[in-house]
C-alpha cells in the first residue's frame, strides 16, 4: 500500500512553493514515464489507484517512490552454490561409476529445504492473480501508460530501477501492482537450474541401474516448477 502520510508530505511541500511563488525547477513533473501493462494489469492498477482517491498517474508515481526495499537473497545464493557444489560431485561420480553414491538423501533434504526458503520470498505464480481475474504469463503489455515525473524523481527511480537490474517501466508496473523487487534472480536461477540439470542426470543414471533413490523425481520436478515460478517472477 501506499503510505498516505509520504504522499501528503511530498505533495504539501510542492504545494507550499507554488503558494509563496518560489517553485523549483525541480518542482515541475515535465518529465515522462512509460509503463507498460497487459489490459488486465491496467485494470487491477486502475482499480487501486480509484480505492486510494488517486489518479493512474499520481497512484503508480506514488507506489514507485514509496516501494519497500528489494529483498537481498545474496545469502540464498550462496546456500544453493553450496548445495550445487556437493550435487555435482556426486553426479559426477554417479555417471563414472554408473551407480547413486551414499548421501544423496542429505542433498534432497537440503534441496528441500533450499525450496521452503524461495518459496517464502520468491514465488510468483505461473499465473498472477489479481482478484477475480487472471493474468496469463502470455499475455501482451501492449498498453503504455504515462506518468509524469521530477527531475529528481526520475533520477532516484532511474537509480532504483537499474540497482535491481530492471527495466524502468517493469519497475513502475511491479510497484503498481504491489509486488516486490528480488536482487539477484538471474543468479539465483542460474544456481538453481545447474541444480535441476544434475538431479535429471542422477535420474538417468537411476533409470539405466534401476535404482530410483526416494525423493529425487519429487525434488526434481520440485525444482522444475519453482524455476517455472522464478521464471515468471522476471517478467
Amino acid at each position: 500500500m501506499v503510505d498516505e502520510t509520504k504522499v501528503d508530505a511530498v505533495d504539501t511541500t510542492i504545494r507550499k512553493r507554488r503558494l509563496r511563488g518560489t517553485t523549483h525547477a525541480d518542482d515541475r513533473r515535465d518529465v515522462v514515464a512509460k509503463v507498460l501493462f497487459t489490459n488486465i494489469e491496467r485494470a487491477e492498477v486502475e482499480r487501486r489507484a480509484n480505492a486510494a482517491g488517486m489518479t493512474l498517474g499520481h497512484y503508480i508515481r506514488m507506489a514507485a517512490l514509496d516501494m519497500p526495499d528489494a529483498i537481498n537473497i545474496d545469502t540464498l545464493v550462496d546456500e544453493m552454490m553450496g548445495i550445487g557444489a556437493a550435487l555435482n560431485d556426486m553426479t559426477r561420480t554417479a555417471n563414472a561409476r554408473r551407480y547413486i553414491p551414499g548421501g544423496l538423501q542429505n542433498i534432497l533434504a537440503d534441496v528441500a529445504a533450499l525450496l521452503g526458503k524461495l518459496d517464502r520470498y520468491v514465488v510468483r505464480t505461473p499465473e498472477l492473480e489479481l482478484g477475480d481475474i487472471v493474468v496469463a504469463p502470455g499475455d501482451r503489455r501492449d498498453i503504455v501508460q504515462k506518468i509524469r515525473l521530477t527531475t529528481a524523481e526520475k533520477a532516484a527511480l532511474d537509480r532504483r530501477s537499474e540497482d535491481a537490474d530492471l527495466t524502468l517501466s517493469r519497475y513502475l508496473r511491479m510497484a503498481a501492482l504491489g509486488q516486490r523487487v528480488v536482487l539477484n534472480i538471474n543468479a539465483l536461477i542460474a544456481e538453481l537450474s545447474a541444480i535441476g540439470n544434475n538431479l535429471a542426470q542422477l535420474m538417468r543414471v537411476a533409470a539405466a541401474v534401476k535404482f530410483t533413490p526416494q525423493g529425487l523425481s519429487q525434488q526434481h520436478a520440485a525444482v522444475s516448477d519453482m524455476l517455472l515460478n522464478l521464471d515468471s517472477a522476471k517478467r
